[in-house]
C-alpha cells in the first residue's frame, strides 16, 4: 500500500469537490435541481460525516484496534438526523475539507503498517483495511460524478430557454 499516493489522492480530490463547489450560493445549494436526487447541501453534509465516522474512523480502528468492533454507521439516516438541509452550506463545505486535512495528516503519521488486517464487522466481512483505504479514494469519485451531474442539472435550470446543446451531449 502506498500511502503516499492514497493521500495525494485524498488531496487532490479534496480539491476537486472544493472548486466544483466553490461558487455555490447558499439558495444554489439548497435547490434539489434532479427528482429525487440530493442537493449539493446534502452531498457536502454526506461528506463532511463520512470523513469523520466512516472511512478515516474504520481504517484507524481497524489498524490500531483490530479486535474492536467497528461502530455501525447510518449514512441515509444521517441526512435527517444530522440535519444536513437545515445547516449553512459552508458549514458542511468547509468543515469537509478540514477533516479532510485531518485525514490526511493523520494518515501521512499513521505507522502502522498491516493494511491486510481484516475488518471486525458482521456486515464487512473479508474486508481488510487496504480495501476500506481503496473504497475511501473511490467513494470520492462517486461523489464528483454526483457533483457533476448536479451542475450540469443546475446549469441547465438556470439557463432556461437559451439552448446548450452546442457544448456537446451530455
Amino acid at each position: 500500500m502506498n500511502i503516499a499516493r492514497m493521500c495525494h489522492m485524498l488531496a487532490a480530490h479534496a480539491v476537486t469537490i472544493a472548486a466544483m463547489t466553490s461558487d455555490l450560493s447558499e439558495v444554489e445549494a439548497s435547490i434539489t435541481y434532479i427528482d429525487g436526487a440530493w442537493t449539493f447541501k446534502q452531498v457536502m453534509g454526506h461528506l463532511y460525516d463520512e470523513e469523520q465516522y466512516d472511512f478515516r474512523t474504520r481504517v484507524f480502528q481497524t489498524m490500531s484496534a483490530p479486535e474492536s468492533l467497528l461502530p455501525a454507521i447510518d449514512p441515509e439516516g444521517w441526512i435527517t438526523k444530522h440535519n444536513y438541509s437545515g445547516q449553512l452550506f459552508s458549514v458542511w463545505r468547509d468543515g469537509f475539507l478540514t477533516e479532510r486535512r485531518n485525514s490526511i495528516a493523520s494518515l501521512e503519521a499513521f505507522t502502522k503498517t498491516n493494511w491486510e488486517q481484516t475488518v471486525n464487522a458482521e456486515h464487512l466481512v473479508g474486508l481488510t483495511a487496504a480495501d476500506i483505504m481503496w473504497s475511501w479514494v473511490t467513494h470520492d469519485v462517486l461523489h464528483i460524478r454526483q457533483l457533476t451531474e448536479l451542475r450540469h442539472a443546475m446549469i441547465t435550470s438556470q439557463a432556461g430557454s437559451h439552448a446548450i446543446g452546442y457544448a456537446g451531449e451530455w
